[in-house]
C-alpha cells in the first residue's frame, strides 16, 4: 500500500484497472488527489473495480465534502459495480454500496458509534464533523516525571499561622482537590516537606483503599503551606508539551480513563493499591490538537461554574435554615399572630417509648415485599421529614412496625452526636429495625415534626444525655430526662410549615444540582474522547 500523503487525498485503485487511473483522477479533479494502483482488495476474487480513498490527516472543509461525494457518484456512474471505501484519519473502513447505503468494515470496539450511519449523507456529515485529527500517545510523551511529597508527623490540633500544613489522602476525590483536607505538620517535621500544590498541575493518590486509589483532581492555584504527603503524587510536564493541563485532568475524571487508572492499582492486601509510576506513565491516549484541548475546557468549566454557583447557593440555603431554626424554635423569633407563653415540658410526661427490634442489613432486599427502616438510615438517609421509605424487607414475623407520627431515633453509633437525630415518620406498618428508638406521644400535646426538628437544632441538649465509651447509646429511659419549652400546638404547626417550605426548596435546589452534575458527566464523557466535537471557530476566552 503507498504510504499516505498528509497534503493530498489519497485514492488506491486496484491494480486491474490501473489503465483507469486518469477516469479516477477525473472524478475527483476538483480536490487535492493522488491516485495510484494497489493490490489491496476489498474483497479477493471480485473483479469489479476496487476504489479506496485514505483521508489520512488531510482536512477537508466546506464544500471540499461535497466534491467528495459527487467524485464517488462519478465513479458508480462510470463502474455501477465498482467497491467503493473510505478510511478516515483513525482507519476505519466504510464501505459504500451500489445504492449509497454504508456498512463499516473495521470497527476497533466502537460499534454503538455506527448505529446512525446509513447512507453515504450520514457518512460525509459524520466526517464533515471530524475536522481534526487526534494522536495516539502515551503519558509519558506529556508528563516528565510524578513528584510525590514525605511521610511526615502531624495534627489536627491548631496553631498560630502562618502554619505548615499535610494533605490527607482524602484531599483528592472526585475530581476535585479540596486543600482544606489537610492537617498541621509538626515542627520538626517542617524542614521534610516539600512539594507543594503547584497551579496548573494535577494531583493523583498513587496509594489508597481499592476504591480511592487513583483518584485524580486538577489544583487550580499554588498553595505554598501545604505539602504533598507520601501517597499522593504530583505531574510534571515536558516543557514542550502541547497540551491543556486542565483538559488532562478532565480526561482522568472520565468513566473511561478513570477505570483505566485505577485498574493499575496492585497489591497482595485487599484494603490497600498501589499504581506504579511506570504503569501509569505507560497508558495510552487519544490527543487532540491544543486549539481543540481549549475549547473542551473552555465548555466543561461553563458547567463547573454552573455547579460551583448553586453548590454556594445551596450551602447559603442551610446557614439560613440553621439560623431560622435557632430563632424559631427558642422562641427569640415570633410569628405574627402568636403571643402565648411556651411551656416547660419533660418528654416523659407526654410521651410514651418503644424500641424495633431485629432487621439485620443481610434482610433487606430490592425485591422486598415490606416497608422498612433500618437504625443506620437515620443518620445516613433521612432528615428531619421521612416522606418517602427507602428500603424494603421480606421479613415480617415478629417485627416491631410504625404507626403514624412515630418519632424515631438512633440508639447505638459510634460517635454521641451520631445519637442527636430525630426522624418523623407520619405512616403506618412500616418495619422498624433494632436498635431504634420509638417515641410516641398521645397526650397530642407535641407535634412530631416540630420535634424532629428541635433535636436537629438543638443537639448538644441531646449529647448530654448519651451514655457509653467504645459504643454510645441513648435509651428512652434518658429520653424521658429531656426538657424543651413547647409554644401551643397551633404555633408548632406553623412554624413547621414554614421549615418544610425550606426543605421542599432545598430539595428542589439538591435536584438540580444533581442534573447538572450529570448533565456535566455526560458532556466530559463525550468531548474527552472525541464522540462529541467543538466547531473549529468557537471562540475561547482566556483566562
Amino acid at each position: 500500500m503507498t504510504k499516505k500523503n498528509k497534503q493530498v487525498l489519497q485514492v488506491h485503485i486496484s491494480k486491474e484497472y490501473a489503465d483507469q487511473e486518469d477516469i479516477v483522477r477525473m472524478a475527483f479533479g476538483d480536490l487535492p488527489v493522488k491516485v495510484s494502483a494497489d493490490h489491496w482488495r476489498l474483497s479477493e476474487g471480485d473483479l469489479a473495480m476496487q476504489v479506496t480513498i485514505f483521508l489520512g490527516d488531510l482536512i477537508l472543509k466546506g464544500v471540499m465534502w461535497d466534491l467528495l461525494k459527487a467524485g464517488i457518484k462519478k465513479l458508480r456512474s462510470r463502474y455501477p459495480k465498482a467497491g467503493i471505501a473510505i478510511r478516515d484519519e483513525n482507519s476505519i473502513l466504510y464501505a459504500i454500496k451500489p445504492n449509497e447505503e454504508v456498512a463499516v468494515i473495521v470497527v476497533p470496539d466502537r460499534k454503538q458509534e455506527f448505529t446512525q450511519i446509513k447512507t453515504l449523507d450520514d457518512l460525509i456529515k459524520l466526517l464533515s464533523s471530524s475536522v481534526s485529527v487526534w494522536k495516539e500517545i502515551r503519558l509519558n510523551s506529556l508528563i516528565k516525571n510524578l513528584n510525590a511529597g514525605v511521610s511526615v508527623n502531624s495534627t489536627d490540633r491548631k496553631c498560630a499561622e502562618p502554619c505548615s500544613y499535610i494533605l490527607k489522602t482524602s484531599s483528592v476525590h472526585g475530581g476535585i482537590f479540596n486543600p482544606s483536607e489537610k492537617k498541621i505538620v509538626h515542627e520538626k517535621d517542617k524542614d521534610r516537606a516539600s512539594v507543594n500544590p503547584q497551579a496548573g498541575q494535577i494531583l493523583i493518590s498513587r496509594m489508597n483503599t481499592p476504591k480511592l486509589v487513583g483518584e485524580t483532581a486538577y489544583v487550580p492555584e499554588t498553595y505554598p503551606y501545604i505539602f504533598l504527603p507520601d501517597r499522593i503524587w504530583q505531574t510534571e510536564f515536558h516543557s514542550d508539551a502541547e497540551v491543556d493541563t486542565h483538559w488532562l485532568a478532565y480526561l482522568f475524571q472520565s468513566n473511561i480513563y478513570n477505570h483505566k487508572i485505577k485498574s493499575l492499582g496492585t497489591g497482595t492486601s485487599g484494603s490497600m493499591k498501589n499504581i506504579s509510576k511506570k504503569d501509569f506513565l505507560s497508558l495510552k491516549l487519544n490527543l487532540p490538537p491544543l486549539p481543540e484541548q481549549k475549547r473542551i475546557v473552555a465548555v466543561l468549566e461553563t458547567w463547573d461554574k454552573a455547579i460551583d454557583l448553586l453548590e454556594k447557593k445551596i450551602e447559603l440555603k442551610e446557614q439560613l435554615k440553621k439560623g431560622l431554626m435557632q430563632q424559631l424554635l427558642t422562641g427569640k423569633k415570633r410569628l405574627p399572630g402568636f403571643n402565648g407563653e411556651w411551656e416547660e415540658k419533660k418528654l416523659g410526661d407526654i410521651c410514651v417509648f418503644k424500641k424495633g427490634k431485629g432487621l439485620g442489613k443481610k434482610e433487606i432486599s430490592e425485591a422486598g415485599k415490606y416497608e422498612c427502616i433500618h437504625y443506620g438510615e437515620l443518620f445516613l438517609k433521612y432528615a428531619e421529614n421521612i416522606d418517602s421509605i427507602i428500603s424494603k424487607t421480606n421479613h415480617l414475623d415478629k417485627k416491631v412496625v410504625s404507626e403514624s407520627g412515630d418519632i424515631l431515633m438512633p440508639t447505638s453509633d459510634v460517635t454521641p452526636r451520631g445519637l442527636s437525630t430525630a426522624s418523623f415518620l407520619d405512616k403506618d406498618g412500616v418495619i422498624l429495625g433494632g436498635d431504634i428508638l420509638i417515641i410516641r406521644c398521645p397526650s397530642n400535646e407535641l407535634n412530631g415534626l416540630y420535634f424532629s426538628y428541635y433535636v436537629n437544632a438543638n443537639k448538644k441538649e441531646v449529647i448530654r444525655l448519651v451514655t457509653g465509651s467504645t459504643v454510645f447509646h441513648l435509651y428512652g429511659s434518658d429520653m424521658a430526662r429531656f426538657r424543651l419549652k413547647l409554644p401551643p400546638k397551633a404555633e408548632q404547626e406553623a412554624l413547621v410549615s414554614i421549615l418544610v417550605s425550606s426543605d421542599n426548596e432545598m430539595k428542589l435546589l439538591t435536584s438540580k444540582l444533581q442534573n447538572l452534575k450529570d448533565q456535566k458527566k455526560y458532556i466530559l464523557n463525550n468531548l474527552v474522547t472525541g464522540k462529541i466535537r467543538t466547531p473549529e471557530d468557537m471562540k475561547v476566552t482566556s483566562n
